[in-house]
């Protein structure tokens, strides 16, 4: 006697039809997902570099404070960005993972590319009222759908991170 499971039966299975729905129900469903999943990323991005030079600066002036010498941060706007700390070694912003194109940099005023904590904390290459606050704008993709800024507000060095939208940063 044969095993009646062993028998293949002609109707198991999937049809062409049934495959293409699943397929082009896939295809909706990612290109939905797709865009939020791209903003995600251009946020991170963002997120990353803006806290990569807050902590280079708020490391700059405190190392400043600490050896009681003026230390300077210094930036290159080229893309992808570049950072230079008190360490002196310029180091693309994301340590690498950014490539031309993906995260840009912009500087309010333009003249301050480069900053300077005295030994006291305090801005020393600003001497003018007008030139603040710095800010430095990070976008991503580098034409700015995504934005956040880090802002010096006084010559004390004072300083905050804000995203696009909240004041000081557009």
């Amino acid at each position: 006697m044969k095993n009646p499971r062993l028998r293949r039966n002609s109707t198991d299975g999937f049809t062409l039809i049934e495959l293409l729905v699943v397929i082009v129900m896939i295809g909706v469903l990612f290109s939905i997902a797709l865009p939020s999943w791209v903003s995600f990323l251009n946020n991170r991005r963002v997120g990353s570099a803006r806290d990569e030079i807050l902590q280079t600066l708020r490391q700059t002036q405190a190392e400043a404070v600490r050896t009681r010498r003026a230390k300077t941060v210094s930036f290159n706007t080229a893309s992808p960005p570049q950072i230079t700390g008190f360490e002196g070694q310029p180091t693309p912003l994301g340590k690498g993972q950014f490539t031309a194109g993906m995260i840009g940099l912009q500087i309010t005023p333009a003249a301050a590319t480069s900053i300077t904590f005295r030994s006291t904390g305090a801005l020393s290459n600003l001497t003018n009222p007008g030139d603040l606050p710095v800010t430095i704008t990070v976008s991503a993709p580098a034409n700015g759908n995504s934005t956040s800024c880090v802002i010096i507000e006084t010559l004390l060095g004072s300083m905050r991170s804000v995203n696009k939208g909240d004041p000081g940063c557009s």
